[in-house]
């Protein structure tokens, strides 16, 4: 296009007699300034598609891709050039005289910058896709990755649970609890795997919410709590049945707040308290602890993925889920001492 507009100049300007077309309301000199400057115009416009074309070729972009450049392109031309023959149509219409030189100028000069104005749309286009393409590749990578991953630790864990099962019937006393320890260790880490699949399918935007049983979810989470947390006291105030939109990844939402709350304790004998309030609309998770609490300036960067100070990644990804979910969730500080972990979600 780029060329066909160049080409298209040098014709006109040569059977038209460019440079020596009189004005009857400027000078010689204020003519040929013009009819230099408009010359300059249209011989940049070109070369900046002539350019476009040459982008387009050495980048790394699908047909696709270029091919969209290309239909903006055009659309922008044709219509700017519509543009001008409407506009002219009008003129001569009222009366006034628009000369075919002066027509095919504005063509000429309308259809060139139209290309641009459309080229940069379909560059932006193009560039979209090219994203879009990219990341679905990331996420179709990170996708096997965890698949494989997945596939090999389960293969592992059950290899390691079986022959631990098998030791357990034959080794003296004094071994079993030992051999109980990798048992429980290797059921803890299928878990994990399972949690790592849930928060692989939210990161990735294709986990599907559904009705989850919030009670049953907290209820198994408390009970891991204080299974690791011996020392710790765990009140709770869980109904029987709390269902709310989720996903299974939910579970270590609870796990990471409520593994924060015994972690991040400035004591031996840390009490959580953990609470669920129904409401018509919504659902409220509230875990609060009698710790050291947050400080007021940590709170605004706790759910970020960096600079959260010690509670390392684990609520950026609580935070992720949550708002997967459609829930909220926020941090305050807890009477006399502590803090107080509040998520909401939507029923």
């Amino acid at each position: 296009m780029g060329l066909l507009f160049l080409l298209l100049w040098i014709w006109y300007t040569l059977t038209n007699n460019y440079f020596t077309l009189q004005s009857p309301h400027l000078s010689e000199g204020s003519v040929l300034v013009f009819k230099v400057v408009e010359t300059l115009l249209l011989v940049t416009m070109s070369g900046v598609l002539l350019y476009a074309g040459y982008w387009f070729d050495t980048n790394d972009l699908s047909r696709t891709q270029e091919l969209w450049g290309a239909i903006w392109t055009i659309i922008g031309s044709i219509g700017i050039v519509a543009v001008v023959l409407v506009v002219n149509a009008h003129q001569m219409i009222d009366g006034i005289i628009v000369t075919p030189q002066s027509l095919a100028e504005e063509i000429l000069l309308g259809g060139a910058g139209g290309g641009i104005a459309g080229l940069l749309i379909g560059m932006e286009t193009s560039r979209s896709m090219a994203q879009a393409n990219r990341l679905s590749d990331q996420r179709n990578a990170f996708e096997f990755l965890n698949r494989l991953l997945r596939h090999n630790l389960l293969n592992a864990l059950t290899v390691i649970h079986g022959k631990a099962k098998r030791l357990a019937d034959d080794a003296p006393d004094q071994y079993h609890s030992d051999i109980q320890a990798i048992q429980d260790r290797s059921e803890s880490i299928s878990d994990l795997t399972t949690q790592i699949r849930n928060f692989a399918d939210v990161l990735s935007g294709e986990a599907e919410l559904e009705q989850i049983d919030l009670a049953e979810s907290l209820r198994g989470e408390v009970a891991t709590a204080r299974s690791s947390f011996p020392t710790a006291t765990f009140e709770v105030s869980i109904p029987d049945t709390v269902y709310a939109r989720g996903h299974p990844a939910l579970s270590g939402v609870f796990d990471n707040l409520l593994s924060n709350a015994v972690k991040h304790h400035d004591r031996d004998d840390p009490h959580i308290t953990v609470s669920v309030d129904d409401s018509e609309e919504t659902v409220e998770v509230r875990i609060a602890d009698d710790g050291p609490g947050v400080e007021a300036s940590e709170k605004a960067r706790l759910f970020q993925l960096e600079g959260n100070g010690d509670h390392g990644m684990g609520l950026f990804l609580v935070k992720t889920i949550v708002d997967y979910c459609g829930g909220t969730v926020r941090v305050s500080d807890n009477e006399p001492r502590g803090a107080v972990f509040t998520v909401h979600f939507p029923k």
